[in-house]
């Protein structure tokens, strides 16, 4: 029986990430593929190095959907606390038991949200009414930010009396490995390592709304944009489209160029103003970036990456 008192955003966890509408074997298929891809790239990255390889060697498909993963048993993955030898894990086990596993969105690049599935093996008491959350940390750069704010367990994933399906969706700024540290009520629990790829370095599109134009993700984050030069400040309006949660928590902007895996501090300010010209919420920010080229600014809320846009920026 629903419980009425559930927040109604709760029911969406239920929802599958993925663009399609099913997590089916075709899919399962196609993140194996992409898992073994990922690794190759990694192993080739890494000549020289001693790489131990880690790969689902198969899933239990039940109906259609992805029940139990499968580890090979010659090549067993790492425990948590052990940093990022053996690049992609996509298997957490502690005491030789496989304890969950995380099936990413086969596209997934840095800049941009993309979906996640959980799949945790343990009984739904052990999560029942405490807080998930999701640290993620970068290998090369040593960066953390929040994946996934705390979020409340109150009911098993639909279906199911486990949380086989437990989903969600976030952005990682940076390609390279990532290290998913799984936390309940702030101590850790397990952890996996996932590849990701670099993003798309097409600058970001322009559209309007309350009648200006704005460079950005339409319905979600974008900025009036006056053009940059490189060591020139300007004054940029940022406007966000989301819920009251998403867009709670204080706002600041990172920024990556393109050939590069440093992040620098470009504005960081407040909490988000009110609506304007159409957005649920927007704050003026004086903005720099050092030197030409591409760069890929980061709209971090709450230490989260909401959005990013891709901009020019001129000698």
């Amino acid at each position: 029986m629903m419980n009425e008192n559930r927040p109604s955003w709760s029911d969406q966890l239920g929802d599958s990430p993925f663009l399609t509408k099913k997590f089916s074997r075709e899919l399962a298929e196609r993140i194996e593929s992409e898992a073994r891809r990922r690794q190759a790239s990694v192993s080739r990255r890494r000549s020289g190095r001693r790489v131990a390889v880690h790969l689902l060697s198969g899933l239990l498909v039940v109906g259609g959907l992805v029940a139990v993963p499968l580890v090979e048993p010659n090549n067993k993955p790492l425990p948590a606390g052990v940093g990022f030898h053996g690049g992609e894990r996509l298997v957490y086990q502690k005491d030789g038991q496989a304890l969950f596993a995380v099936f990413p969105d086969p596209e997934l690049k840095a800049g941009r949200p993309f979906g996640y599935l959980f799949s945790f093996e343990a009984s739904f008491s052990e999560f029942q009414g405490k807080r998930l959350s999701v640290q993620a940390i970068h290998e090369r750069t040593g960066e953390a930010i929040t994946a996934v704010a705390g979020v409340p367990i109150t009911a098993p994933s639909p279906g199911y009396e486990r949380l086989e399906r437990w989903t969600s969706s976030f952005a990682l700024p940076i390609d390279g490995l990532w290290r998913l540290v799984v936390m309940l009520d702030g101590q850790e629990y397990g952890d996996v390592i996932v590849s990701v790829r670099d993003g798309d370095w097409e600058a970001s599109p322009l559209f309007s709304s309350g009648g200006y134009r704005l460079r950005g993700t339409e319905g979600r984050a974008g900025f009036i944009d006056p053009g940059f030069r490189a060591g020139t400040a300007n004054k940029y309006m940022w406007h966000f489209w989301g819920s009251p949660e998403a867009l709670r928590g204080e706002f600041r902007i990172r920024a990556v160029r393109q050939g590069s895996d440093q992040l620098i501090d470009v504005f960081q300010g407040s909490e988000l103003g009110g609506s304007n010209n159409g957005a649920d919420r927007h704050l003026p920010a004086m903005m720099s970036l050092p030197e030409p080229g591409k760069w890929r600014l980061l709209a971090m809320i709450d230490n989260r990456l909401y959005d990013s846009i891709v901009v020019e920026v001129q000698p």
